[in-house]
């Protein structure tokens, strides 16, 4: 079964280790729109969309679960290996500074 849009967003959200404050206010919108999203019980607008995909790193296209042709794979792939390169830097860091 194919991820809705909410579904990205929360794991996408969590695997920035982002709260939902946080991202509201990136997008300027309330904390409970946030939730709708997440939840699939509303949809960003454009304006949000295009900055939740510059925030998480991935295309609209990726969110929306548009098929991009034969470099969708691809892209895909990038996409994850940015976000774990994005958790194994947030993990150093705070490494050390837990050691600091």
């Amino acid at each position: 079964m194919e991820q809705t849009l909410g579904d990205k967003l929360l794991k996408l959200r969590r695997a920035q280790g982002l709260t939902q404050t946080q991202v509201a206010e990136y997008l300027e919108v309330t904390s409970a729109a946030v939730s709708a999203y997440e939840r699939d019980a509303n949809q960003p607008s454009l304006a949000a969309l295009k900055k939740l995909a510059e925030l998480y790193h991935v295309s609209a296209d990726f969110l929306l679960g548009i098929e991009g042709g034969p470099d969708a794979e691809r892209a895909r792939r990038e996409e994850e290996l940015v976000r774990r390169l994005q958790r194994l830097t947030q993990d150093f860091l705070r490494h050390v500074q837990d050691r600091g």
